[in-house]
């Protein structure tokens, strides 16, 4: 019984991965590079003069300092972001989100915004309240697995 339920379990969670649209935050962006301007979103919040070092970044999405760099350089040849460095020390990069990168991230905000009240619509308060539950309780499960 318990080994039906785990293959039951593990042929749902993989059809999630065959809905190309539903996965992907938007077509301009892989996965890791919208959560790294999410990042940055999130890191300047709101304040549109403030910079972010990569430092931070690194911190936030706690990933390997060459793993960000080729993420940014990705992000900056699709004119996304811009690194700035500054006369009083040459050794820190900062990052700032480009107008073009301000757009792109609208974007993906409205189309995940469209997509979640599309399932709210569809599965009901219920069944939305529910799901919210279930994935509340898979967070705790995996944060406490991976301590």
């Amino acid at each position: 019984m318990e080994g039906d339920l785990e293959k039951k379990l593990s042929e749902t969670m993989a059809k999630f991965r065959k809905i190309k649209d539903f996965q992907k935050p938007s077509n301009d962006l892989t996965r890791a590079e919208f959560f790294m301007l999410k990042s940055i979103e999130k890191t300047i919040n709101g304040n549109k003069d403030k910079l972010v070092t990569i430092t931070e970044i690194i911190e936030k999405l706690q990933i390997a300092k060459p793993t960000a760099s080729q993420m940014l350089n990705s992000l900056e040849e699709k004119s996304l972001i811009e690194r700035i460095r500054t006369n009083e020390d040459r050794r820190v990069v900062y990052v700032k989100l480009t107008e073009k990168g301000k757009e792109v991230l609208e974007k993906a905000h409205k189309e995940f915004s469209k997509l979640t009240k599309n399932l709210i619509t569809k599965l009901g308060k219920k069944d939305t309240e529910e799901l919210i539950r279930i994935l509340e309780k898979l967070y705790i499960i995996a944060k406490d697995s991976k301590q």
